[in-house]
């Protein structure tokens, strides 16, 4: 909660991931994919280690030429 980064992990072949913490207290988790809209949750850590499931929802991007009734291009961009 001093707003610095305690630390940084990256994914094992089994999808988990560890965090090392110095202690108990609250924790600010950010995970992000590329790809993937990033995820912020706040962790309470005590003295027991933490599960916790992150879910990253997918970003995309649709861009196209549609035509209209009388078959004059309009040009459509879509963001989800």
């Amino acid at each position: 909660m001093r707003g610095r980064q305690l630390g940084r992990s990256v994914t094992r072949g089994d999808g988990g991931y560890g965090v090392l913490t110095p202690g108990k207290g609250a924790y600010v988790l950010i995970a992000s994919a590329a790809d993937r809209d990033p995820h912020v949750a706040t962790l309470v850590v005590g003295d027991q280690p933490v599960d916790f499931n992150v879910v990253l929802a997918g970003s995309s991007k649709l861009t196209g030429l549609v035509r209209d009734l009388e078959g004059k291009p309009v040009t459509v961009t879509a963001a989800r």
